[in-house]
């Protein structure tokens, strides 16, 4: 059975303990049905302060019996709450704005959420490199992980590998991308 199937038998058929087969009574999970109880504003009251006896203390059963019992029939949706996902930073990014602000690069990922975009350009301009092809390449990278969409001015006949590179950056990074011609 799926936590769809015991949210289904907990909430709306209120199906006896011993009606199911020792292998679906296996397939209880009381800490995933606390899991996905808690998403609704209705029942999260009831499964704080229920869980810390839901898992280890009593018995899958008893569980199954007291949702059963306590919460109220009914079909419910509740949409799923994902944790944040980390942003995901190039790593010489990182160590410029690490060596700039003197922090760590956890300091780092947190102050990248706050600093605005014209200030973040303003920090790589200052810590510019010689001019090399690779450190080129770098910088398309970086103007690509910090802008939401990148739009490319290329006259037609031009061939122009740093445009086109910033493009392949951008798309990679799943952002928006707009050519002109």
């Amino acid at each position: 059975m799926t936590i769809f199937n015991w949210i289904n038998q907990m909430l709306v058929k209120k199906t006896h303990w011993n009606e199911f087969t020792e292998d679906e009574q296996k397939k209880f999970s009381p800490f995933i049905i606390n899991r996905w109880l808690s998403m609704d504003k209705d029942f999260i009251e009831f499964v704080n302060v229920f869980q810390k006896y839901a898992i280890g203390t009593l018995e899958p059963r008893e569980v199954y019996k007291w949702y059963c019992d306590i919460l109220p029939r009914g079909k419910r949706f509740n949409k799923y709450i994902k944790g944040k996902r980390d942003k995901k930073y190039d790593k010489e990014l990182i160590d410029i704005i690490s060596n700039h602000f003197e922090c760590s690069k956890l300091q780092t990922k947190e102050y990248l959420g706050l600093i605005n975009k014209e200030e973040l350009k303003e920090i790589l301009e200052k810590y510019g490199k010689e001019y090399s092809i690779k450190h080129f390449f770098v910088r398309n990278k970086i103007i690509a992980s910090v802008s939401d969409m990148v739009v490319a001015f290329i006259p037609e006949g031009i061939k122009s590998n740093g445009s086109l590179d910033t493009i392949k950056q951008a798309k990679k990074q799943g952002k928006k991308v707009k050519i002109i011609y």
